[in-house]
């Protein structure tokens, strides 16, 4: 986008506009920029990039080395939307990109989604010897439909970001109310509300494909719920929706042979670690190698092969009434779908 055309930017102001740093607009300049589109009626959504882990980064590689990954950074997001919109300077290693005119859910996450994995495969240069790779969490937000000002805006922007850092960062967040407006930035709480979750699990399992909701949507709700794995079994295979770091590597293959164990005619079942010793030593002894607590697992089928949904806890904690009705939730969409 040609910023010159834009009335806000004159000849007269070029030198006070950018950045001294990384030749973006400057904060001061984005946030007048974002004032007169609001004033004007014009619609828009905002990206905040956050780079992660910056500080180690300038830790390791010195704060000569590190501006010069920012720099390479800010000039990566010009090139990706210099004919989509404006990119200026939020602050310290965050960026923010500004493009009229575009509110349609699946555009903003299309963009969101190819833009992540441009920066993820990036190659930055540190020197002619060394290369490194940077992720960054990416928080969305729209105008009007989000915010109807400029401080409800970097409110709702600032609660997505809190959002992403706090799934395990290198990811982007949309903003939803139903999803996010009760996430408390100053207590560290994230709540988000059941009617919410399950209307972004319908959301994902209409427009795609089975297995894809299936690892998209586990991948978000699981480190909510702190559960550490999310699978799907039947006699055939085991599919991994979600695992978490700090799970033991144990071959969950070997869970197929306990397919009858997880037989249930009821609506959901739980198998805790210290109940299925005399029912079943094989997986008592898994589960007591693994750290495992308890099973939580829910009938379903997958092109109508008989299959369960097992969510993995090493958290001794009992499995709550918000988590049972999600998972029952996406277990009936996988059927159904």
């Amino acid at each position: 986008m040609d910023l010159y055309k834009l009335p806000l930017f004159t000849e007269h102001l070029k030198e006070h506009v950018y950045d001294h740093l990384t030749d973006v607009i400057n904060q001061q300049y984005m946030l007048k920029y974002i004032s007169s589109l609001i004033s004007r009626g014009v619609i828009f959504t905002l990206f905040l990039y956050d780079i992660d882990n910056f500080r180690q980064i300038n830790k390791n590689y010195g704060r000569n080395k590190a501006d010069s990954l920012m720099q390479q950074f800010a000039s990566l997001l010009k090139d990706t939307f210099k004919e989509k919109g404006i990119v200026g300077r939020s602050n310290g290693d965050s960026f923010l990109v500004i493009i009229p005119n575009l509110t349609t859910y699946d555009d903003i996450y299309d963009i969101a989604d190819s833009t992540l994995n441009l920066i993820r495969n990036h190659e930055f240069i540190i020197d002619e010897n060394l290369t490194e790779h940077l992720t960054t969490t990416t928080s969305i937000a729209r105008y009007p439909i989000d915010a109807l000002d400029m401080n409800c805006l970097f409110d709702v922007v600032d609660k997505g970001m809190y959002r992403g850092k706090s799934k395990g960062k290198n990811c982007f967040i949309i903003y939803s109310k139903l999803m996010h407006q009760n996430i408390d930035i100053k207590k560290h709480e994230v709540l988000l509300s059941t009617p919410g979750i399950i209307h972004y699990l319908f959301t994902d399992f209409k427009k795609e494909d089975v297995i894809k909701a299936f690892i998209k949507t586990s991948t978000l709700i699981a480190p909510y719920f702190k559960n550490d794995k999310v699978l799907l079994l039947n006699e055939e295979e085991v599919i991994t929706g979600y695992k978490s770091d700090s799970t033991s590597p144990y071959d969950i293959d070997s869970l197929s042979s306990f397919y009858k164990t997880f037989n249930t005619d009821d609506n959901f079942k739980i198998i805790y670690q210290d109940k299925i010793e005399k029912e079943n030593i094989s997986l008592y002894n898994l589960m007591k190698e693994n750290n495992i607590s308890a099973f939580l697992v829910f009938p379903t089928s997958i092109n109508d092969k008989k299959s369960y949904l097992i969510i993995e806890s090493t958290n001794p904690k009992p499995f709550k009434e918000q988590e049972i009705i999600v998972y029952q939730t996406m277990a009936d969409l996988i059927a159904i779908k």
